[in-house]
């Protein structure tokens, strides 16, 4: 069994990660982050939104469309 600090860590990653998740969606929100979008391809299209990403030839993120 696991204890002291150790124990601790996983809970106090995650609040760490979800903190830099919450400050990151507030500066997009408020426009002073946009993200970099390569490419939109609908759902159905996923196999070539795959293909896209592991071409590597794309600068941005692939977003699927539902």
């Amino acid at each position: 069994m696991i204890s002291g600090e150790f124990s601790e860590l996983p809970v106090a990653y995650g609040k760490q990660v979800a903190a830099a998740r919450d400050e990151a969606l507030g500066l997009v929100a408020d426009g002073t982050l946009t993200p970099v979008i390569d490419r939109t391809y609908p759902l159905a299209d996923v196999a070539a939104a795959h293909a896209r990403v592991e071409s590597r030839e794309g600068v941005g993120k692939v977003v699927l469309i539902p």
